[in-house]
């Protein structure tokens, strides 16, 4: 007992083989989760740095953006005055007050210029917006020398200058206009004040310590946002730079981001470089270190501290793994009884099972399965669903267990080859399992017997279709042989009374003989088209009364119904009555009107209303007395159906029948 105690004990108590273990796993767990929180830190750092090389990227570009659709702008404006005055100098007199109007525009849509000045070709002012002095001379500048001497050149950007008008800060932008025969004309220039680039840049947020700066391509500095920097203020033109920016401008790259340690306030950065489209200018964007790493070292900080209250838990966390270990081993034995149960569940079913791997070659296989295809379980397992599959091909199988896979399951029917070459049917069910780089799960009934079963009641059911139409033609035809002796026999009669009986008898057989000639063309016996049948009926009626449709207009509005052959007879019936009525009461002497058949549907509740506009009643004909067999015939199909009739007489008679069918 004491032995058994004992055993019983120690199986409970961890050995020193697996206590070492545990203690080296736990110290590795340790160094995992320092390395861990140092490699985090890590990769926080150069994420904050990544988001601060973005930021200041995607700040140059719209700052980029931004100043050069100004310079666009501005150079339109100097376009359009250029070819003004070249169009005057085609006919050889300048239009000064057009050539003002066009200015003052221009001057009106650019708010950030000082004015658009135009000289001639020894450089005179000749016209401009501003009080300027009439003849004050720039051909001193370098840009009207630049333009003078250079005819193919386009336009000409100024670095900052005091202007000698305003005294501001301004670029002149400018370009050369000529003569007809291509000689030198003279100078349009466009004065802009720098405080307009001051305004662009300070729509942007580039936190306490970050600065948009816009320099020439010489360094020097054009303007800057903030102007004051940790009390620090660059003058225009000033060309305090980090070598960063004179290494990129000397190699003539348009765009560069980089990490360098300012020198005017001795401050690491993160900087944006980029040239201003169609100018010679740059714009720097720069976020501070000390901003862009802020969130940084708070996360570091907390990220430390957690480090640190994890060590201190070490034995804690030792003592939770051993528990882990003993409810692991517990599972583990679970799972096996599990499998067990599962083997011995599949082993034993009645459908097919079977397993593939996402290539498509068998895993697994049960005893019904190897019956139902004549193979051995070891030779199965050595196949590929292309060797059983009889109606995909392998490409098609690959489709198909892709689509199984995102849908996670599915259930089709397909084919089989058996070992010894012969096909069965066979219904599949099949779910997606995700593990051990993905399997396909399988159950297959065999459904040959069924099949065959369908094909027989499929094969009797097209016998019976054939037979039902042959009987529909049947009664077709013994319906038109009815029709035709009424017709012999009503030939025979001299009394118009009763020669008219006859005729009114054998256009109701016409009308049901063509129910059954309509269900002997559609292919579904249970539903007539109906507006065709109609439309046919009317025809028929009309040949019959020898009507001439000329005067007549006929409005037929029939919604696209289906009736049945128990609705569609006596429904038919009705039409024909009311119809001969109209054609024979409603328009005499070949009166001109109008007929209108409407037939809708509701849900389930079906209408027919026949209209005509005709002189009426003759008098003392009244359909209400239900004397005349017309209506007789029409009340009792009426309530064949279970609906309601009624007639209205307002410009004529409307007949209206409302019923329903179940299950319309």
């Amino acid at each position: 007992m004491t032995n058994k105690k004992r055993g019983f004990v120690s199986t409970l108590v961890p050995s020193k083989k697996f206590a070492r273990t545990l203690l080296g796993l736990a110290l590795a767990i340790a160094l995992m989760v320092v390395f861990l929180g140092l490699h985090s830190i890590n990769i926080g750092r150069k994420a904050a740095e990544q988001n601060a090389r973005m930021h200041t990227q995607n700040l140059a570009e719209s700052i980029n953006q931004n100043i050069s659709s100004a310079f666009r702008e501005i150079d339109h404006a100097l376009l359009s005055v250029k070819d003004e005055i070249e169009a005057d100098l085609a006919v050889k007199k300048l239009n000064l007050p057009h050539l003002k109007r066009v200015i003052t525009f221009h001057e009106k849509k650019l708010a950030s210029i000082d004015a658009i000045r135009v000289t001639d070709a020894d450089g005179r002012m000749i016209l401009s917006s501003t009080s300027d002095e009439p003849n004050a001379k720039i051909s001193d500048r370098l840009f009207f020398s630049s333009l003078r001497d250079n005819p193919g050149a386009g336009v000409f950007i100024t670095k900052p200058f005091v202007g000698k008008f305003s005294q501001k800060w301004l670029i002149i932008s400018a370009r050369r206009y000529d003569f007809p025969d291509g000689r030198f004309a003279g100078v349009i220039a466009v004065p802009f004040f720098l405080e307009h680039f001051q305004k662009i840049l300070s729509k942007f947020d580039v936190g306490a310590s970050g600065i948009l700066t816009l320099r020439d391509d010489e360094g020097g500095v054009v303007t800057r946002h903030p102007s004051v920097v940790k009390g620090i203020t660059l003058p225009v033109g000033d060309k305090t730079l980090s070598h960063g920016f004179i290494a990129s401008v000397r190699s003539g790259v348009t765009r560069k981001t980089y990490s360098a340690l300012t020198p005017f306030d001795h401050t690491w950065r993160m900087l944006t470089l980029q040239r201003i489209e169609g100018t010679a200018f740059y714009i720097v964007a720069s976020l501070a270190e000390e901003d862009y790493l802020a969130q940084w070292k708070k996360d570091r900080a907390i990220t430390l501290t957690l480090v640190l209250a994890f060590l201190v838990a070490g034995g804690i966390i030792s003592r939770l793994l051993w528990l882990s270990w003993q409810r692991r081993e517990h599972n583990a034995l679970t799972l096996r009884e599990n499998a067990e149960r599962l083997q011995s569940i599949l082993q034993t079913s009645m459908d097919g099972f079977y397993s593939v791997d996402m290539q498509g070659h068998l895993l697994e296989v049960n005893e019904t399965y190897c019956k139902m295809s004549g193979y051995r379980e070891q030779e199965l397992c050595g196949l590929s669903i292309s060797d059983l599959e009889v109606v995909e091909s392998a490409s098609e199988i690959a489709a198909c267990m892709r689509g199984i896979m995102e849908k996670g399951q599915d259930r089709f029917e397909t084919r089989h080859r058996r070992k010894d070459g012969s096909i069965f049917d066979v219904e599949v069910s099949v779910r997606y399992w995700p593990t051990e780089g993905g399997r396909i799960i399988s159950f297959l009934r065999d459904i040959t017997l069924r099949k065959q079963a369908e094909e027989k009641i499929s094969q009797s059911l097209k016998e019976k279709e054939i037979l039902l139409r042959e009987i529909h033609h049947r009664v077709k035809n013994n319906m038109a042989v009815v029709s035709s002796l009424i017709s012999l026999q009503a030939s025979q009669i001299e009394d118009g009374t009763f020669k008219t009986l006859f005729q009114e008898t054998q256009q109701r057989v016409r009308s049901m003989a063509l129910i059954h000639e309509k269900l002997y063309q559609t292919k579904d016996f249970s539903n007539i088209d109906f507006e065709d049948y109609v439309r046919t009926l009317i025809f028929e009626i009309i040949n019959v009364h020898r009507v001439d449709i000329r005067n007549i207009t006929m409005e037929i509005c029939i919604e696209d119904i289906k009736l049945d052959l128990q609705s569609a007879m006596p429904c038919g019936l009705i039409i024909n009555e009311l119809l001969s009525n109209v054609f024979k009461y409603a328009f005499p002497d070949n009166r001109k009107g109008v007929l209108k058949i409407n037939f809708t549907k509701i849900d389930n509740s079906h209408t027919l209303s026949i209209k005509d506009n005709g002189v009426g009643l003759p008098e003392g004909h009244n359909l209400q007395d239900g004397k005349t067999l017309g209506l007789q015939l029409v009340n009792a199909l009426v309530g064949q159906l279970q609906g309601k009739f009624q007639l209205k007489h307002d410009q004529g008679v409307e007949a209206i029948l409302t019923f329903k069918i179940a299950n319309a």
